[in-house]
């Protein structure tokens, strides 16, 4: 079972959208308190969760 591909090119993509991203820019988010107040702990602004590698 082979296929010719002597007549086919190469290619990286499979369609023609390469690198097709938003521009970054700034906008209104959260702040740091009202994304932490659901969290279920926190500690100097950071989300605390349990480890999970090297277990």
């Amino acid at each position: 079972n082979e296929v010719e591909t002597e007549e086919v090119s190469a290619l990286s993509q499979v369609n023609s959208h390469v690198n097709n991203l938003r521009d970054d820019s700034i906008r209104e988010s959260l702040t740091v308190e009202e994304a932490l107040k659901n969290a279920p702990d926190g500690e100097d602004g950071a989300i605390i969760v349990p480890k999970v590698v090297g277990e």
